[in-house]
């Protein structure tokens, strides 16, 4: 999808709502301090050997402005906690820093609104994405998906795995990580109600969005998904 911060005015919000205020300000954009990587996705990183591909995902540990010195907050250098992630952290030590933060899609030091309006163009449909999919079909129908996996791996010189549905979700991850993807996923795989980090294990009818409530008032004969009210 092309973006540019006049003539095609898309909102990139990702960067915005993970980045810490001072790593944003660093760069004379806004940061919300929020969106972090969960404790099951860095344990998927790390699996066996950390995957080339987490250190152009994430911003882990000390981070750096773009004069390449370490940004600093208040009068010391900023650092992020990837494993001090929680569903609250509030009142701990790394209430401001836990977590690791969103790299995908590299600062754009033109960008308008604070970094939301951008020229980083949003990748919508990949060939890796593609060859995902096909692995996975053919792993579904009974067949071998190993060729398609391995071409995707191989491009960043990760080493082979058996083509499994678990190594495949794995994989669209590893390399679709903040792309969009992993609600979507996890509901195909049968994942998405289980229970993650802090959270309990999420009722079966949040697999579908509810209605708006203005949608339903302009047609009547809709009605509610299950498990909301309107």
């Amino acid at each position: 999808i092309p973006m540019d911060p006049v003539l095609y005015k898309a909102r990139n919000m990702y960067l915005v709502r993970s980045r810490h205020y001072a790593h944003a300000k660093a760069y004379s954009q806004d940061g919300w301090n929020g969106a972090s990587a969960t404790k099951e996705a860095l344990a998927v990183f790390r699996k066996d050997a950390v995957d080339p591909r987490m250190e152009k995902t994430y911003f882990l540990g000390k981070v750096y402005g773009p004069d390449g010195n370490p940004v600093m907050d208040g009068d010391k250098e900023l650092e992020y906690k990837p494993d001090a992630i929680a569903l609250d952290v509030s009142g701990s030590t790394n209430e401001k820093t836990a977590g690791a933060r969103l790299a995908k899609y590299e600062f754009d030091p033109t960008a308008q609104a604070g970094g939301q309006l951008v020229h980083n163009d949003w990748v919508l449909f990949r060939y890796a994405d593609v060859l995902l999919m096909k692995s996975e079909a053919l792993v579904r129908a009974g067949q071998n998906g190993d060729a398609e996996l391995q071409q995707v791996r191989g491009r960043v010189d990760a080493p082979a795995r058996t083509a499994t549905l678990q190594n495949i979700l794995d994989e669209r991850l590893l390399e679709l990580a903040w792309e969009g993807h992993r609600r979507q996923d996890l509901i195909r795989f049968g994942k998405f109600h289980q229970p993650i980090s802090d959270r309990p294990v999420s009722a079966p009818y949040r697999s579908v969005f509810p209605i708006p409530v203005d949608v339903l008032s302009l047609n009547t004969n809709l009605t509610q998904n299950p498990g909301y009210t309107n």
